[in-house]
């Protein structure tokens, strides 16, 4: 079940930061990345209003990997990526 949450997680922001790029470039990769942060105060949130154990090492995973995945789009922001078929993407 926690695997289920983690792959869809990554599938859907593949597929959001392509939307992100296709639609608006940098300037899109950027709208995104505010999008990522609101997500990830939520998560925040979540984990702490005292979830079931099995829940919450779930969670701790998913912020672990939402994190990176928030580092990662930080730095394509701030290196100007701007199109899927960029070598940093």
């Amino acid at each position: 079940q926690g695997q289920l949450v983690l792959a869809g997680s990554q599938h859907y922001w593949s597929i959001e930061m392509e939307e992100a790029m296709n639609t608006g470039g940098n300037d899109g990769l950027k709208v995104y990345y505010q999008k990522m942060l609101a997500q990830l105060q939520e998560l925040v949130e979540i984990v702490r209003s005292n979830p079931p154990f099995l829940i919450s090492m779930t969670l701790g995973a998913l912020m672990v990997i939402d994190v990176h995945a928030r580092d990662v789009t930080q730095k394509m922001c701030d290196d100007g990526v701007d199109n899927i078929n960029d070598f940093s993407w």
